[in-house]
Formats: C-alpha cells, structure tokens, sequence
C-alpha cells in the first residue's frame, strides 16, 4: 500500500506515529485532541490496508 491517499494531516500523523510518538505526544506536538489523532489513525488504517500503529509505522518506511 501507500500513503498517497492520505490528507496531509494524516500523513503528519503516520510520520509522527513512524518515529515513534504516543497519541498524547502527537496531539501535543500538532495541537489537537487525543481523540482527533485517534480518528486519523482509524482513518489511515484501512487507507493503508493495516490493522494496528506498528503497520502503519512499516507502510511509512517503506514508501
């Protein structure tokens, strides 16, 4: 798969998430809720074709 697809804010997020950022640090780092970070990530999942962060993370290094 690949990040193509992705708005740039969920591909903020995969980069975050890729370099190993908790929800909490992501949120703080981009200004926005936990719960937001949490809705990209739901959104970037099935985008990608994954079903978890450590995925996603693998989907972003690769590309």
């Amino acid at each position: 798969m690949t990040i193509q697809y992705l708005t740039p804010r969920e591909k903020k997020v995969l980069e975050l998430v890729a370099e190993g950022l908790q929800n909490k640090e992501i949120a703080d780092k981009l200004g926005i809720s936990i719960s937001t970070v949490e809705n990209h990530l739901k959104a970037i999942f099935p985008k990608l074709g994954v079903g978890n962060r450590t995925e996603a993370a693998r989907v972003y290094w690769q590309s």
